[in-house]
């Protein structure tokens, strides 16, 4: 597998190639050399033009030279988790899972509630202000029995508090 997209320009990587995304073209290509390194040589060649090429199969005709690779660092197995921490990392890596879960079930559940409560709030300031609307008076009954009747600028008051209501808890 030749690998002759990337061309070295002062001391860069630049892909020839525009019609690929940069990131892509690079994890490819680091991909591509390390599965190429473990089992087959590298040649670094120049082409005519001058440019700077790396692959496995360089041109019958290029001038060639091998190119070394050092395998990169292993991770001892000694770094690696054991088996009781891996099960630890899961276990709490899963309890973290159902926390968020619960929050968002409990959000929910309150927005619910709240959604509810509005709602009612908004069909008793409804109600009020037609049944005030449509009676001629309005009045409260005092401590004593009497009743003590709203003059106009009250009746007024009153309707603009339910619409006030209705505004502020009606979608």
């Amino acid at each position: 597998m030749t690998i002759d997209s990337a061309i070295i320009q002062a001391g860069s990587i630049v892909i020839s190639r525009p019609t690929m995304k940069l990131g892509i073209r690079v994890s490819l290509l680091g991909l591509t050399l390390s599965v190429a390194l473990a089992h087959a040589q590298v040649f670094k060649w120049t082409d005519p033009e001058g440019k700077v090429h790396f692959g496995d199969h360089p041109p019958a005709t290029a001038d060639k030279e091998e190119v070394h690779v050092r395998a990169g660092p292993t991770v001892p197995p000694a770094a690696l988790p054991s088996e009781q921490e891996r099960a630890e990392q899961r276990r709490r890596l899963l309890d973290y899972y159902e926390e968020r879960r619960a929050e968002k079930r409990a959000d929910k559940k309150q927005a619910q509630a709240q959604r509810k409560l509005r709602e009612a709030r908004c069909l008793k300031a409804r109600e009020q202000l037609a049944l005030y609307r449509n009676t001629n008076s309005i009045y409260e009954e005092l401590p004593n029995g009497e009743r003590r009747y709203y003059s106009e600028a009250e009746r007024q008051q009153l309707f603009a508090r339910y619409q006030k209501d209705i505004d502020q808890f009606c979608d």
